[in-house]
């Protein structure tokens, strides 16, 4: 499996999920990021609060927050690169949290279930700012 070398890569697998989703307006989203739906179901950059109560998936694309097409491709399910909190080594399997808007970072058992939003498919090194992650 290559390096990830850019965010918002994926791997094909058998049991991946793409859909288009609606990004809120005014609202900047970069590829990679973790994304999920508000209260209103329109998409934003994910925080910690808001995957702990909504599916969280992976941004395909960039999109501006001037941007009039609000259509957003993310991955629902598979095996993509995505945003990781710098300074902390993940090893392979790893449970991961949204650390930082947009970001994953280490899952640690004693929080809440609810907050586990992916696993680590590959290793990362503290100074990687990319993953390879599975979000299922």
């Amino acid at each position: 499996m290559p390096t990830p070398a850019n965010l918002g890569d994926v791997m094909k697998v058998s049991d991946m999920v793409i859909e288009k989703v609606t990004a809120k307006a005014n609202t900047a989203i970069e590829k990679g990021q973790l994304v999920c739906s508000d209260a209103t179901g329109d998409f934003v950059v994910a925080t910690g609060a808001l995957s702990a109560e909504h599916r969280v998936c992976v941004a395909r694309e960039n999109i501006s927050a001037t941007q009039e097409n609000r259509d957003l491709m993310v991955l629902v399910k598979g095996l993509i690169v995505a945003k990781k909190t710098a300074g902390i080594a993940i090893v392979t399997g790893a449970k991961l949290k949204i650390v930082t808007a947009g970001t994953v970072g280490l899952y640690l058992t004693a929080e809440s279930a609810n907050l586990y939003v992916a696993y680590a498919h590959k290793p990362a090194l503290g100074t990687d700012d990319k993953i390879w992650i599975r979000i299922q």
